[in-house]
């Protein structure tokens, strides 16, 4: 009886010897091929983030640009080197030149056969009387921040752009008026209207001897 003992016991522990690491080993495979699966689920959502991201990154670099664009207008709006002009009114506007600041306001428009002319008067309140003035002025429809269709720099470069050089002298404390001509526009392209301007030459006047 003990040697059937011995002998059934025998056999388990072979049996359970053969049975046991082969069960062990496929736990570990199944665990393989898990890990496998995760990594090739992680590796495919790795590369549609990738893909993703090369189409939105034109996007990107579209508003990245219209932000700086239109904070380079909103800086030069608010220290006066770009102003805006409303043909519907007279009201003078404080324009910053590189040689000090003036006064620019619109006296009238008057239509001709292709677009308009019209006449703006300058102000300058300052000691100093002034050559070589240039003006640059730019109109068009006005800019829609919730457009889908244009971005900001798009509306920009749909602006027309004219540079109107003037070859009298801005006196010191007298108005000066300068007529120019807006052409081609149209009446619905009166909705943005800009100014910018530039002096060449200043002339001081010479202190006198007693």
């Amino acid at each position: 009886m003990n040697w059937f003992l011995k002998i059934t016991l025998t056999g388990l522990l072979l049996v359970s010897g053969q049975f046991f690491p082969v069960y062990a080993q496929g736990q570990n495979d199944s665990a393989d091929v898990v890990n496998m699966s995760q990594i090739h689920k992680l590796d495919s959502k790795i590369t549609r983030l990738e893909d993703y991201l090369k189409q939105i990154e034109p996007a990107f670099n579209n508003f990245s640009s219209d932000l700086d664009e239109h904070l380079k207008m909103r800086i030069e709006k608010a220290v006066g080197n770009l102003v805006y002009l409303d043909p519907l009114s007279k009201d003078f506007h404080k324009i910053a030149t590189n040689a000090g600041s003036f006064l620019i306001a619109i006296k009238e428009i008057n239509k001709l056969e292709k677009g308009y002319l019209m006449k703006v008067r300058v102000g300058n309140p300052n000691n100093a009387s002034y050559e070589g003035i240039k003006l640059t002025i730019s109109w068009g429809k006005p800019w829609d921040p919730k457009s889908v269709r244009k971005n900001f720099q798009d509306w920009r470069r749909s602006l027309l752009t004219a540079k109107y050089n003037y070859s009298g002298s801005l006196e010191s404390g007298t108005w000066t008026e300068i007529a120019v001509e807006l052409t081609p526009i149209q009446l619905g392209h009166w909705g943005h209207l800009e100014c910018s301007m530039d002096i060449k030459t200043i002339k001081l006047q010479k202190k006198r001897r007693n």
